[in-house]
């Protein structure tokens, strides 16, 4: 990773791991129109990187809840 504080620092970020699923159901309106709702959760872990004067990437968690919901039309 590389910030742009002053002269600039360049990180080297620790091990990250995570994972994701999504559920989609679709339903057809009829033999043109359809309709599609899904839910998506993922999850990171980053951990901390290397020290660079002074400055450090702390470690982090990211976790991510996804709604989409979408209509489809077939030609």
């Amino acid at each position: 990773m590389y910030a742009y504080l002053g002269s600039g620092l360049d990180f080297e970020l620790g091990d990250t791991s995570g994972y994701y699923y999504e559920i989609p159901v679709k339903y057809d309106i009829n033999n043109k129109y359809s309709i599609e709702i899904s839910y998506k959760y993922d999850y990171w872990k980053i951990s901390k990187s290397n020290i660079v004067n002074g400055y450090y990437e702390p470690n982090s968690k990211t976790k991510n809840k996804i709604i989409k919901i979408g209509m489809i039309y077939k030609w």
